[in-house]
């Protein structure tokens, strides 16, 4: 839920880039604790998401491209 919320919260604030992307909630356990990723997309190609990812950190937001299936 909490990554839900987040995911909202980002999307609204940077419609214009992210705009109709789809939530994918990503489970990673690290040393025994759970953390959810909140991930966008698809996103058309590696180059189309780095790209993004730098309008997205010039705008304060935490992004990481990661290649589909990973």
């Amino acid at each position: 839920a909490d990554a839900r919320a987040q995911w909202t919260k980002v999307q609204s604030a940077n419609r214009d880039l992210l705009g109709d992307l789809a939530l994918q909630v990503q489970k990673a356990t690290v040393n025994g604790t759970d953390y959810f990723r909140v991930r966008g997309g698809p996103i058309s190609s590696g180059d189309a998401a780095k790209a993004l990812c730098v309008q997205l950190k010039a705008k304060g937001v935490a992004c990481i491209p990661v290649a589909p299936g990973k």
